[in-house]
């Protein structure tokens, strides 16, 4: 029997750099990818969470990015410029103090400008109490949703 394709369900996902699932063992991760597959969804990942990610990753970890669609989003407005310091100001009280805070600013702002949901490991824990999952309800007020991969 022929299998029947699937149609994509409009629904996007923009992956933080720590969602990378290499070794495919995150489950949730693992349905997202296997909905990606099937043409269900669309997973995207910002061009500065692919680029922080190959720094730090392996060959097949850099693979892996590769397959996803990889999104650059641009700050070429004001009114871009004011969403920056907003992300900025809810993650961090303030402007970014280092590179690692920025690159979270800019990955936010990209989940924000490319409709979906960003699905990051970043906060919420008793590790890192704040971070992006721990401002959940603050982002939420710009229109930009956060959760993990394996809810």
């Amino acid at each position: 029997m022929m299998k029947m394709p699937l149609r994509c369900l409009g629904i996007s996902f923009t992956l933080d750099t720590n969602r990378i699932n290499t070794r495919q063992k995150d489950a949730g991760m693992n349905q997202l990818e296997r909905w990606e597959a099937d043409g269900l969804i669309l997973l995207n990942m910002p061009l500065t969470a692919a680029e922080e990610a190959i720094v730090a990753g392996a060959r097949n970890r850099r693979e892996k990015i590769l397959s996803y669609v990889l999104t650059q989003t641009f700050i070429l407005t004001g009114e871009d410029q004011n969403l920056i310091k907003r992300i900025s100001n809810i993650l961090f009280d303030g402007p970014p103090k280092n590179k690692n805070q920025m690159n979270d600013v800019v990955i936010v702002y990209s989940a924000c400008k490319n409709p979906g949901i960003l699905i990051t490991e970043d906060g919420d824990s008793k590790r890192q109490p704040g971070g992006i999952l721990g401002k959940r309800a603050q982002l939420k007020t710009l229109g930009i949703s956060a959760d993990f991969g394996d809810n």
